[in-house]
């Protein structure tokens, strides 16, 4: 095959894959809460502020470089990453938390609420007003 057979760039992931994502990781952390962290104790107290890093980095990724992307396909990659440190507060919160385990987990719940991908339409000109509508 010719390289010109193949696409210039790769397509851009349409907004159903956005919610599918933002929806497994959010349902993800909530059930890793509910099944996991009643066999947790109550130890590594002071260990619990480590998540408090992916919970700013996170923030950063949602409001000071999520909005400067322009098209889905460059907004996409940064979505996932915001999404993961999200997640990985609540994580690090439920498995490190001790007495802090549900402030953690919560912040790291906010933090993925505030990642719903309604925005993401509004990328290359979208504007739809379903958010599941394709353009």
């Amino acid at each position: 095959m010719t390289s010109s057979s193949f696409p210039a760039k790769p397509p851009a992931p349409p907004v159903l894959v956005w919610w599918v994502l933002w929806f497994a990781m959010t349902n993800g952390l909530i059930l890793l809460r509910v099944f996991l962290a009643n066999e947790l104790g109550e130890d590594f107290g002071a260990l619990a502020f480590i998540a408090v890093v992916p919970l700013v980095l996170s923030a950063l990724i949602r409001f000071l470089l999520l909005p400067r992307m322009k098209t889905k396909l460059k907004a996409f990659p940064v979505f996932i990453v915001g999404l993961a440190t999200a997640e990985a507060c609540g994580l690090l919160g439920v498995l490190l938390g001790g007495e802090n385990r549900d402030t953690l987990f919560g912040a790291g719940l906010v933090m993925l609420l505030l990642y719903i991908p309604l925005f993401a339409r509004n990328y290359d000109g979208g504007g739809n007003s379903s958010p599941f509508r394709q353009s």
